[in-house]
């Protein structure tokens, strides 16, 4: 039985709108386990590290500047980095369910460097330092998990990078 010219044409247009439909994924809503997915996970921990370690920084040294009369003004801001610490935990959780080893194994890191408030001054130092070269490994391999660091073959982006590196450390090197 012969199929008539309209009926084709439906045919046709549905299968296209079909396909059309299926293929479709709105940008900015997330899958789990996807790029965008990861990336708003890996900020969300970022986010989270660096608010705990600049308010654990800044309690800390006002601690040490102002000695015991600063507690009472330091006491509110207690309840704010044990929410930042639990921040941080659940963001940890949330990497749990998307990120690769690597880059899971260099947040573990940084959960396990956060600084504690009652090391001495020196100590807690050397602690932020430790604690920030933590964060600076994890988004390293944020970045390499995420393919934002220039490929091999990309040559001209490698190229244009290296240029500008070249370029800043040479205007560091001028400035007063």
């Amino acid at each position: 039985m012969p199929i008539d010219p309209v009926t084709a044409s439906i045919n046709s247009v549905g299968r296209i709108a079909a396909a059309s439909i299926s293929a479709y994924r709105p940008s900015g809503v997330p899958r789990t386990g996807s790029r965008e997915d990861r990336a708003i996970a890996y900020r969300r921990f970022s986010d989270a590290a660096v608010s705990l370690g600049m308010l654990t920084n800044g309690v800390a040294s006002l601690h040490f500047e102002a000695g015991r009369g600063a507690d009472k003004y330091l006491e509110p801001l207690f309840p704010r980095l044990t929410e930042l610490g639990s921040e941080l935990v659940c963001a940890l959780y949330g990497l749990r369910l998307c990120a690769p080893p690597q880059v899971l194994d260099t947040a573990e890191n940084v959960g396990k460097k956060v600084p504690s408030m009652s090391l001495p001054k020196e100590e807690l130092a050397e602690a932020m330092d430790a604690y920030v070269q933590a964060q600076i490994a994890f988004v390293a391999a944020a970045r390499e998990d995420l393919a934002y660091n220039p490929k091999k073959w990309q040559l001209l982006r490698k190229r244009k990078e290296r240029a500008y590196l070249k370029n800043r450390r040479d205007t560091e090197l001028t400035r007063p």
